[in-house]
């Protein structure tokens, strides 16, 4: 009887092996996965983190130069009405001259 349970064992002992060796290394793989899945998920909070900081600097540049093209626009109008003025002032001096 000793010999048969022998074996039966010899030839299931190997099935177990594998099969236990397969479920180890599928847990194994699917605990890497998660922890790259895990890493990943950091990677775009971080992403968004510095999209959202990116955005802000982009916005607040489109501000900037919102307010320098009204300065310069406005610069404009001012060396217009002094050319106008200085224009005006230029026929008055003939005028005072004649």
């Amino acid at each position: 009887m000793n010999l048969e349970i022998l074996k039966k064992n010899i030839v299931i002992v190997p099935v177990i092996i594998a099969i236990l060796s397969g479920t180890v290394a599928s847990v194994r793989y699917v605990l890497n996965l998660t922890n790259t899945i895990n890493a990943s998920k950091q990677e775009l909070v971080d992403l968004r983190r510095d999209l959202n900081v990116e955005r802000d600097r982009i916005n607040k540049a489109k501000g900037d130069i919102s307010n320098i093209n009204g300065t310069i626009n406005m610069s404009r109008e001012i060396i217009e009405m002094l050319g106008s003025q200085l224009n005006d002032l230029s026929w008055d001096v003939k005028d005072l001259s004649r």
